[in-house]
């Protein structure tokens, strides 16, 4: 049962009574983190309100207490001149409340040289100043800015909390349990009701032919290209697929591995020079060939698998 202050989401009800006690008096910075869809963004934004006193209905981006830090639209990283920009606002007095925040959705887009610049203003915050982030990955933070945050861990929610907090918020109780089902743990599907869109994935997976494959990831990257932000929908397709990748690993482990390393790179590429599509493609040609898995696997792909096979 969520608090008042966050009436209407389901799970985490530690996390909400804490975050609910910390808003009159918050410590320096906070790290949101975890996989995405546990609802991490939507608890980010009531919190970064609450401690502004600001409306549900405001577009936080145009609050003018907030230092709002993330990539250009089809970037994949935020540059560091907008994280000077930040650190710059950050030094101001409030305009209309008590404090200043500073405020990343993605703070795993952050590059190296911006991990530096805002290493040092969390070093010497400014007085009043409160620093939000939200991110999926934080294995790329240096350990100095992770010392330097409160860290909130976001994990899979029990079926029986989203079953009960979608009939809460009006879901039909016939609906409830058989969209907590799907949503395996994670809030925000079961709340917007979404399915992922599993058709091409499953199609790759179980394609005959390299040219199959390669017609499918055309398909794909058609999708992706018609996007508004197609960096974000790189990025929410990779994520897609690895969910269906990882319930094929027991079925088909060749061909789900080799689909993995392919995902884990295509992410990595989306909103950079290089297309995402090239790793997918590079895979469909392995998966044509008489050893599919051979010299595919450095050993830091080890430390990235349990990002798509995650629960």
């Amino acid at each position: 049962m969520s608090s008042s202050l966050f009436h209407g989401i389901i799970g985490h009800a530690g996390i909400l009574r804490f975050l609910e006690r910390s808003a009159s008096n918050p410590a320096n910075a906070y790290l949101f983190y975890g996989p995405s869809h546990l609802g991490k963004r939507r608890i980010a934004d009531t919190f970064v309100r609450a401690l502004l006193e600001a409306p549900e209905d405001l577009d936080l981006r145009r609050h003018p207490d907030v230092a709002f830090l993330e990539p250009v639209e089809g970037k994949a990283t935020v540059a560091i001149e907008a994280v000077r920009d930040a650190r710059t606002r950050m030094s101001s007095r409030p305009s209309v409340g008590r404090r200043m925040v500073m405020y990343a959705q993605q703070a795993d887009r952050l590059r190296e040289d911006g991990m530096n610049v805002l290493l040092k203003v969390l070093e010497d915050p400014p007085a009043g100043g409160v620093f939000v982030f939200v991110a999926e990955e934080i294995s790329a933070f240096p350990a100095t800015v992770l010392s330097r945050t409160v860290r909130v861990p976001f994990y899979p929610v029990p079926l029986r909390e989203i079953t009960e907090g979608l009939i809460a918020n009006g879901c039909p109780s016939d609906q409830a349990e058989s969209r907590a089902i799907v949503s395996r743990g994670r809030p925000g599907l079961a709340v917007d009701d979404v399915r992922p869109d599993e058709n091409l994935a499953k199609a790759f997976l179980n394609a005959r032919s390299m040219g199959e494959r390669f017609g499918i990831i055309e398909k794909l990257s058609a999708q992706c290209g018609s996007a508004e932000d197609q960096t974000d929908e790189w990025i929410r397709v990779c994520d897609e697929w690895g969910e269906v990748v990882r319930r094929n690993l027991a079925d088909s482990p060749t061909t789900a591995l080799v689909t993995a390393e392919a995902l884990v790179t295509a992410r990595r590429f989306a909103g950079g020079a290089l297309s995402p599509r090239l790793p997918l493609e590079a895979a469909a040609v392995r998966l044509s060939s008489q050893d599919p898995t051979a010299r595919i696997f450095p050993a830091p792909i080890s430390h990235h698998i349990p990002r798509i096979f995650s629960q």
